[in-house]
């Protein structure tokens, strides 16, 4: 009696049927070991060691074998490499960007000052240079005179806090869901919205996990208190409160009383120098 295929029963051996499966097996034991040693500092791309072996194609990586006829053929894993020179983590790198830009201006925040980061040259202006050593921690206020960058620098403070919170770009599951969480508890408000409960502004304010203050001060000094009380209670929350105002220090401990001046003791004061961005610009070249 033949089989199905005209061959005989016993042509082939239990060993012939299972010898393409233990060598591919064996072959995936070995570039298990290989990867294990070539990404076992998390830096090294196994491209960049062996292009003619290993393969790069959207996260994985392809280790390349010759069967017993010398025929080619490729084991595919995840690559475990976070390479900053990978073509594939800089777009994963830029794409997880792309989506705190629009996380951020799907929660309100003013494009005329998410616009500016498209030009280099804005991202290095006096009072983006004195937040880098910001905590991402304490509330942070930005004093200066108008035109001097601080909503520039505001906007600066949350993509970096968000693109911390966001981790490793090559975990999109992990920064796509944080973004779609936070999108909701992000509010930017003039203090002028704080006033009137009725709007809902002043609540958002309040509950926001992260919240800008855009120019301080120009409210009417008839609702202070509201603002202040604000200012206060999310100090006792520890949540994050950036602020931007033409009044110093003392201007705001006058206009807003002891509480709330001393609430923002703890806060990183960054002051504006008196020259508007285009000014910085021409100074420092």
């Amino acid at each position: 009696m033949h089989g199905t295929n005209g061959s005989k029963p016993g042509d082939q051996s239990v060993g012939d049927i299972l010898q393409p499966w233990e060598r591919m097996r064996k072959d995936i034991d070995m570039f298990n070991t290989a990867m294990a040693m070539l990404t076992e500092d998390g830096t090294k791309c196994p491209m960049d060691i062996d292009p003619e072996t290993y393969k790069c194609s959207e996260g994985h990586i392809y280790l390349k074998f010759t069967d017993k006829d010398k025929k080619p053929y490729y084991v595919r894993r995840p690559c475990m490499a976070k390479n900053p020179k990978c073509a594939w983590g800089k777009r994963m790198k830029g794409k997880m960007v792309d989506t705190i830009d629009a996380t951020l201006l799907s929660a309100g925040i003013p494009n005329r000052h998410m616009s500016v980061f498209k030009s280099k040259e804005y991202t290095h202006t006096r009072i983006i240079n004195k937040l880098k050593v910001w905590d991402l921690k304490k509330p942070v206020v930005i004093s200066g005179n108008t035109g001097t960058g601080k909503s520039v620098g505001a906007v600066w403070a949350l993509k970096t806090l968000m693109y911390k919170q966001c981790g490793d770009p090559l975990d999109e599951d992990r920064w796509g869901s944080y973004l779609s969480r936070i999108q909701n508890h992000i509010a930017w408000v003039m203090p002028i919205e704080l006033t009137f409960k009725e709007y809902g502004m002043r609540d958002k304010a309040l509950n926001a996990r992260y919240l800008v203050i855009d120019d301080l001060g120009t409210e009417d000094t008839r609702f202070a208190k509201n603002v202040s009380y604000v200012i206060s209670r999310r100090h006792d929350r520890e949540q994050t409160t950036i602020i931007t105002t033409n009044l110093t220090m003392e201007e705001l401990k006058s206009l807003y009383g002891e509480r709330a001046y001393d609430r923002l003791l703890g806060a990183l004061v960054v002051s504006a120098s008196g020259d508007s961005i285009r000014e910085q610009r021409e100074l420092d070249l």
